[in-house]
């Protein structure tokens, strides 16, 4: 026996072939066989030790923090502390080949040579027992870090997987997502929330039943019937004038899917001719789901453009008259064009020379475009005379 456990030594324990002891000062003193360092104190467990305990080739020690520390033989992961008895421990006992901790919650730990199921800690049972108006479809999630669960759903051992040292997931089958989920739920001891659909388990040392109220989010629905007979150059207008929403009273909101529009607000510019799509919607709140969104499309017509067309009424043969001096065309990107219809008169280009004395009849034309329809001809007369 080392000198150091001659004096203020207050437990004791034997392993298979070795000591170890627990001073008034909370370090540690062991001795005896050494082969696989179970004499061999490590800092850890240098001071504020206050319950030890020995294995056959291991030795264990309780902290004054919860904590465990473990050291000697690991063969079959004896000294290998798991994270669950890291704190909260408030007694540990060390077996031949493994370890059990007492936790401050009532839980029980252990780690080791599971050969016999000594390490099978039977874990208490988590039962979901919910009520109102429950769909089906999605979940509400059940989550935690206790050592283990055996879950029910409704009383169903088969709900879910829960096993030792792994972190809870189980989901349970409900109406809507959760988004959509009115969830008042009295979840019992245990559980760190009332007013949630996520239950998160610390710790479960006894059988524990959580009792969700549920009922889901009523529908809300949009009216949009956009305005027809829209024409480009048209004012910009309103939209929320054509849509009613929801009783969220949250408001309908516009966007342009596609189409020649421009959207500021709910003020609507349109920007050319052809199809606007705009889709409406409406989110909803606490007692309402998100409306479906609402798609309408207005049609915009075509700009009618003219033409001015004032040629001089009278010539003389010899004269040369560039038309396009006395034309301008509407909107479109397409210029104004000339024909001769009747008459002594010729056009090359936009220039009328003259071919004898006379009248000659001349139309100006202007095609459309995307966003303007073709103008109608304007004819004119002009005179010619050699002098």
């Amino acid at each position: 026996m080392p000198v150091s456990a001659s004096s203020g030594v207050v437990a004791i324990s034997s392993g298979g072939f070795h000591t170890v002891a627990l001073k008034s000062d909370g370090s540690v003193v062991a001795w005896g066989d050494d082969t696989y360092g179970q004499t061999n104190v490590p800092v850890s467990a240098s001071s504020g030790v206050i319950a030890i305990s020995a294995g056959t080739f291991n030795t264990v020690a309780l902290k004054n923090d919860g904590s465990v520390v473990a050291w000697g033989d690991d063969t079959y992961g004896q000294t290998t502390v798991p994270l669950s008895a890291s704190f909260g421990v408030i007694a540990i006992s060390a077996g031949a080949l493994h370890t059990v901790a007492l936790k401050s919650d009532g839980s029980v730990v252990a780690w080791g040579d599971n050969s016999y199921g000594e390490c099978t800690v039977p874990f208490p049972t988590i039962t979901v027992n919910p009520s109102g108006a429950i769909p089906t479809g999605q979940s509400v999630l059940l989550s935690g870090v206790a050592s283990g669960l055996n879950c029910q759903w409704n009383g169903s051992a088969t709900s879910g997987v829960c096993t030792s040292s792994k972190i809870i997931s189980t989901p349970i089958v409900l109406t809507a997502s959760p988004s959509d989920i009115i969830a008042s739920i009295t979840w019992g001891a245990g559980c760190d929330s009332v007013t949630a659909t996520t239950c998160t388990i610390n710790s479960l040392p006894s059988n524990m039943t959580i009792s969700p109220v549920i009922s889901a989010k009523l529908s809300q629905t949009i009216t949009f019937n956009p305005p027809t007979g829209k024409v480009l150059g048209d004012p910009a207008f309103d939209l929320s004038v054509y849509a009613g929403g929801g009783a969220s009273g949250n408001p309908v909101t516009f966007a342009v899917t596609s189409g020649p529009g421009v959207l500021s607000g709910n003020t609507l510019t349109i920007t050319g001719a052809g199809n606007i799509v705009i889709t409406a919607s409406q989110v909803g709140n606490a007692n309402y789901s998100t409306a479906p969104d609402v798609q309408g499309i207005i049609t915009v017509a075509k700009k009618n453009q003219t033409i001015n067309f004032n040629p001089p009424t009278a010539a003389l043969k010899k004269d040369t008259i560039n038309l396009s001096t006395y034309a301008t065309g509407g909107g479109s990107v397409n210029p104004v064009t000339f024909t001769v219809t009747s008459g002594p008169g010729v056009i090359v280009g936009s220039n009328l020379s003259f071919t004898g004395t006379g009248t000659v009849f001349v139309i100006a034309s202007q095609l459309g475009d995307g966003n303007y329809n073709a103008a109608a001809d304007v004819q004119k007369q002009i005179g010619v005379t050699t002098h």
